[in-house]
């Protein structure tokens, strides 16, 4: 058997304080369950549903806005965009008013009084070049303060929205994509471009850069002269879109196609956590202040005290969420808005933290653990194969540079010829009596041709490909940056699923076949990005499969690869 490798060692032993003696908040919801599948409209991408009222949804495309009142059972279109350049850009209950309704759009703010029936705009206030609506943002105790944000700065409403007031010229310029009250904090709140969050003292009319992503570096802004740094998907093309904090007003979350950050000092701080890049919404449980994440990878959960986000994907047909929505009632329901329509998971509240009975034998752990990884490729192997049968080595672009000045030393070739043909024709004038007489002489018929090489020596110290070369090779290390993420997750996904099937005492019948199956999903995925590699790698332990409690002990054959 081969040693225990040093990360997972480090992984168990970090599992291990879970284990013996201590407490572990579980997590068991049960499957995503389709609400909606289609409405005969396509790019839905924003969900919302009443703080007060459970079963009414509103859901919007581009150009069309539905409404459900039977919590998505059925729908009805209620608003459809006039003009052909506005979009509809997000829907918003008042949470402290059931009838009243804010849409977003690239044309100014919508209001709507009766539960959607009827809309009116609410432009008054607002410069014709701030028409373009992107977040709004309701006082948690005053429910005639509102807060918007536009792409030509924030505006701030005193009246329900009746009427608007452009607040804070420094950020006149600024295209504001989120903004959030801070909560428990009097006039407060934070404003997010694509790049930056500011603070915003409502009160005193400034604003205080907090965060700031700037170019190929994320970078920390604090009182001190220490800066953060980290290295960011230069392919990403909103690195900021979403902001949220949660009841108490410590901790604030931000995320966007760089993945997430957070601050639990009001924003004084900011570190950057280690999730799924490419989120598209967030929010925050009123529950348990259970952070909730969608993104181009799937649905994940972050619960209070926890370090890692849970993926939550049983049922759900697709990695590609586009927007999440919570329906408030006795049980919390969580609903996800996705390519393939909405999806509902229920009954993921209530969750008490349960004691986990102690572990007899961690040697037995440890060796258990130990068996199953010997037989698996290391993740270095696995990124090095995923490289190679993605084709993008290192050495492919060194081969271009190489080539590109070993052509230099190739001559160019070229090949001369020149063919041509003279008639001699002569005159006879004779004498005065005589007619004048044109002597026809043979023809001279002449051909020449010429080789000419030609060699351009100082193309072996810099050529016009280099630049070509440049631009490839910087395209192909992003690819190659991306690929190594995507099965670096996988590989470490299906890891800790493996150290948590393996730890579990008397895990049931049903819940460990899910568990191995979710294993043989990520393994499959990771399969299709080496070309089978870890398939034809590895074999399943004896240990593997599990035996029903409820018939006879019989062996279960499966095919893993």
């Amino acid at each position: 058997m081969k040693p225990l490798r040093t990360c997972s060692l480090l992984a168990l032993s970090a599992l291990l304080p879970l284990l013996i003696g201590a407490t572990e908040t579980t997590f068991l919801p049960g499957s995503w369950q389709a609400v909606h599948t289609g409405l005969g409209d396509s790019g839905f991408h924003t969900v919302s549903i009443s703080k007060t009222d459970p079963d009414l949804f509103l859901m919007a495309s581009e150009e069309n806005l539905y409404r459900s009142l039977d919590g998505g059972k059925s729908w009805q279109q209620i608003f459809h965009v006039a003009e052909s350049r506005t979009i509809i850009r997000h829907i918003e209950p008042h949470p402290l008013n059931v009838n009243r309704f804010y849409l977003l759009t690239s044309d100014g703010i919508y209001i709507s009084s009766d539960q959607g029936q009827h809309w009116l705009p609410s432009h008054i206030g607002i410069h014709s070049e701030s028409r373009n609506v992107q977040a709004i943002a309701f006082h948690p105790r005053d429910r005639s303060q509102i807060l918007l944000g536009t792409t030509a700065g924030l505006y701030l409403s005193e009246n329900g929205g009746e009427s608007w007031n452009s607040i804070v010229p420094e950020l006149s310029e600024k295209a504001i994509v989120d903004v959030e009250y801070q909560a428990r904090s009097k006039g407060l709140a934070y404003a997010v471009t694509e790049n930056e969050i500011y603070r915003v003292n409502l009160t005193l009319q400034y604003a205080e850069k907090v965060f700031e992503f700037s170019g190929q570096k994320i970078e920390e802004i604090t009182n001190s002269p220490a800066q953060f740094q980290e290295e960011s998907d230069s392919g990403a093309d909103r690195p900021l879109k979403h902001i949220a904090s949660d009841d108490a007003g410590y901790s604030i979350f931000a995320a966007g196609d760089e993945g997430l950050i957070q601050s639990v000092d009001k924003g004084a701080t900011w570190t950057i956590n280690d999730h799924p890049d490419g989120i598209n919404d967030l929010l925050i449980s009123p529950f348990d202040d259970t952070l909730y994440l969608a993104s181009r990878k799937g649905v994940f959960a972050l619960f209070s005290g926890d370090r890692t986000a849970r993926e939550l994907y049983k049922g759900l047909p697709t990695s590609r969420v586009h927007a999440l929505a919570l329906s408030l009632d006795v049980d919390e329901h969580l609903f996800a808005l996705t390519s393939d329509g909405l999806y509902r998971l229920s009954r993921i509240s209530g969750y008490q933290p349960t004691e986990v009975m102690p572990v007899p034998d961690t040697k037995e752990i440890f060796a258990t653990f130990s068996g199953w990884i010997s037989i698996e490729p290391s993740i270095v192997e696995v990124q090095q194969m995923a490289v190679k049968y993605g084709n993008v080595t290192n050495g492919k672009t060194k081969n271009w540079h190489r080539q590109s000045r070993l052509s230099a030393l190739l001559p160019v070739f070229s090949i001369d010829a020149d063919w041509s043909t003279d008639s001699n024709v002569d005159l006879d004038r004779g004498n005065t009596n005589e007619k004048d007489v044109f002597i026809v002489g043979p023809e001279e018929i002449a051909f020449n041709w010429g080789l000419g090489f030609d060699w351009d020596l100082k193309r072996f110290i810099w050529s016009s490909d280099q630049t070509s070369i440049d631009v490839r090779e910087k395209l192909m290390v992003e690819l190659r940056e991306s690929l190594l993420r995507e099965v670096t997750r996988l590989y470490f996904e299906r890891r800790r699923l493996q150290m948590e099937i393996v730890s579990a005492q008397n895990p049931d019948f049903t819940s460990r076949l899910d568990t191995l199956n979710r294993i043989n999903e990520l393994a499959a995925q990771i399969d299709a990005l080496t070309g089978q590699y870890l398939s034809n790698r590895w074999q399943p332990p004896e240990n593997y499969l599990p035996v029903s409690d409820h018939s006879e002990s019989r062996e279960i054959h499966v095919d893993n690869r």
